[in-house]
C-alpha cells in the first residue's frame, strides 16, 4: 500500500500460465466466461498472471494490489487505485454488463476482488499529486489526475471514429480494426472469429475489435532472418579475409 513494487511487470506477451488457465477453466465454462467478459480465455490476461505469481513466487501474501499500467501510474501519482472500464474490460475479469469485477471469474480463479483497483469511467477524477511526487517532478500539488483508457479505444477517439458506423484501422505492434457498437454482445460467433467486445470510454457503449500481428511479426521476421543473414555474411567475409 506504501507504493513499493514487489516484482517487475509481467507483460501480456509472456506466455507462462497454461496450467493456471486450465485450473480456472475447470471451474468456469470457457464460453460463459467469454459472454461475461467479452474476451476469449487466454494466458495473456491478469487472472492467469496473478495465479502464476501465487504458484511460483513468494510475493502473493505481501500484495496490496495487482495493478495494470494505468492504475499503477495513477496510484504512484495520487495514492488512489482506480482503473478505467475500458482497460479493466481487457483483463478477462470485468463483467461487461455490470461494469464491475466478475465474481464468477474471480471466484473461479480464487482471487479476492480487493486485490484489484476500482473500475470507473474514463475521465474520472482520481486525485491530485502527492506532495512528494509534486516536489520530485517540480510540479504544482494541485495538478489533477484522471483515469485514461485502453490504447485502441483512445486511438479511436483521436482518429475521429468514436461514433457508430465508423471504423478505424491502426497498425503498430498489431494491426487492429475497431469500431463502436453500442449494443454489441460477445456472442460465440464473434468470439470464434477473434472479434472481442470491450467497454468503451464513455456511457455504456461497447467497443469491438479484431487484431492481427503487424509490427511484432515484422520484428520477428527481421530478428529470425534478416539479422541472421547479416551475421552469416559477416562470418563469410571474415573467413575470406583470414585466408
Amino acid at each position: 500500500r506504501a507504493g513499493n513494487d514487489l516484482a517487475e511487470a509481467f507483460l501480456y506477451t509472456a506466455h507462462e500460465g497454461r496450467k493456471e488457465l486450465d485450473q480456472i477453466l475447470q471451474k468456469v465454462d470457457a464460453y460463459h466466461l467469454q459472454n461475461i467478459t467479452g474476451v476469449r480465455a487466454s494466458v495473456i490476461f491478469p487472472p492467469v498472471k496473478i495465479n502464476w505469481f501465487r504458484n511460483h513466487t513468494d510475493i502473493y501474501p505481501k500484495v496490496w494490489k495487482f495493478l495494470l499500467f494505468e492504475d499503477y501510474i495513477i496510484h504512484h501519482l495520487t495514492g488512489e487505485a482506480l482503473i478505467s472500464y475500458s482497460l479493466a474490460s481487457r483483463t478477462m475479469a470485468l463483467d461487461l454488463d455490470k461494469r464491475k469485477w466478475s465474481s464468477l471469474v474471480l471466484d473461479g480463479a480464487g482471487i479476492d476482488a480487493d486485490l484489484l483497483s476500482t473500475p470507473v469511467p474514463s475521465g474520472t477524477f482520481a486525485g491530485r499529486l502527492k506532495k512528494e511526487v509534486a516536489r520530485e517532478l517540480g510540479m504544482d500539488e494541485n495538478v489533477c489526475v484522471y483515469t485514461g483508457g485502453h490504447d485502441q479505444m483512445c486511438g479511436l477517439v483521436g482518429s475521429g471514429a468514436a461514433s457508430p458506423r465508423i471504423a478505424a484501422n491502426a497498425s503498430g505492434t498489431v494491426e487492429c480494426l475497431s469500431t463502436v457498437l453500442p449494443d454489441a454482445v460477445p456472442s460465440r460467433g464473434l468470439l470464434d472469429k477473434n472479434i472481442y467486445v470491450s467497454a468503451f470510454l464513455k456511457d455504456r457503449s461497447r467497443f469491438t475489435f479484431v487484431g492481427t500481428p503487424a509490427g511484432c511479426a515484422i520484428t520477428r521476421i527481421c530478428g529470425c532472418y534478416v539479422d541472421a543473414e547479416k551475421e552469416k555474411r559477416t562470418e563469410l567475409k571474415e573467413a575470406f579475409l583470414s585466408l
